[in-house]
Parts: structure tokens; sequence; C-alpha cells
């Protein structure tokens, strides 16, 4: 192994690599600002995700947090480093390429922990819907992090502002910051503020 080398559990799937490419400098700054949201003592959630996944990179050494996830890629991310401490939820990983473990197992497992904060992935986030994402089962997995979250953020480059996927996460009233790039819309800024949604926003 080269020495410095990050383990890229991933790297055999094209399916992730390529939408970790999408607004790759979005999502890196995004996760790094997110990452200093957390501090000391914290226990915190992530959800499956490209962003989410930068976000755990972010964290590497972070010594006294404390990580549950559903992702197995992030979890093996983690692993490389002694800190921070790691749990995975267990489950089912029910779709190729997703890292993502759902089912009963893994709400059961979330039920026994209280999450200073989640930091969560989306497919989209809009006022009428929320958060959201594409499979069902998967949204409820993160549905069952944001009942244990004391502070519910989203990570989401710009391009997800306004948009909408088929299974929800939480309403609007339910998110507490946005971390978004630049390119979000000023109408998009005004109307997230309106429904006491806090804005982070990196330049990119």
């Amino acid at each position: 192994m080269l020495a410095g080398q990050v383990y890229e559990p991933f790297r055999f799937d094209a399916t992730f690599t390529e939408r970790e490419k999408r607004f790759q400098r979005e999502k890196h700054l995004i996760a790094a600002k997110a990452a200093t949201l957390i501090v000391d003592g914290d226990t915190i959630g992530l959800t499956a995700g490209t962003t989410t996944t930068q976000v755990a990179r972010a964290l590497r050494g972070r010594k006294t947090v404390r990580v549950l996830t559903n992702a197995v890629n992030i979890g093996l991310e983690l692993s490389s480093a002694e800190d921070p401490k790691t749990t995975l939820t267990g489950g089912c990983m029910m779709w190729p390429g997703a890292f993502s473990l759902t089912g009963p197992t893994a709400l059961e497992t979330i039920e026994g922990f209280v999450l200073d904060r989640i930091l969560l992935g989306v497919t989209g986030i809009d006022i009428e819907h929320g958060a959201t994402m594409i499979e069902l089962e998967e949204a409820a997995v993160s549905r069952a992090m944001v009942r244990q979250a004391r502070e519910v953020v989203v990570v989401a480059d710009s391009s997800k502002v306004g948009m909408t996927g088929r299974a929800v996460i939480c309403g609007i009233q339910k998110i507490n910051l946005l971390v978004t790039d630049s390119g979000i819309p000023e109408d998009a800024k005004e109307e997230l503020k309106r429904h006491g949604v806090r804005l982070l926003i990196v330049d990119v």
C-alpha cells in the first residue's frame, strides 16, 4: 500500500465514482465546512452518499467523536484511522453501488443512539417536500436518524436545491441547517430562510 494512500473500497464501482465526480469541488468544500461543525464529544450520524463520504474523510483522526453510519464505504474509510470511533448500523445492502444498509436491523440499531447531529445526504431539498431521496427503504433509515438527532444538517450541492426525490426523509421544518455552495439561487435562499432553515454557503 502506498504511503498516505486513502483506502477506497468503492474504487471498482463506476456508478459511485461517476456520482463522486459530479460537482466534485463543491462537495469537497461543503464537506470540509460541515466537518467544522462537529465538536469534541459529539455523536453524529452520517447517511450514505458521496458528500457524506467526503465529510467522513474530513473527520479522519478526530478524537472523542463517535460516528454512526449506515454506509459500508464510510465505515471502511474510517477504519483506516484509529479515530473517530465508528459504528455501522448493520442491515441489508439492497442496491449495487449504494453501499447503504437498510431494513429492520439498521432501524433497531439507530434507536439505541442519541445523536448530537445528523449530516444528511439527499437527492433533493425543497420547501414543499423537505429533504428527499430516491429509495424508500434508504429514506426510512435516514428518517430514523433524524428522529434521534438534536440537529439536522443537510449537506448538498446547489444542484439539489429545488429538486425532489420520490421518498421523503423529513419536512422542511425539521431541517436546522443546509450546507451548500454559492450556486444556490437567491430566491431559494430567501425561501429557505423564511422557513427557518439556516444556511452555510461555501464559495466555489
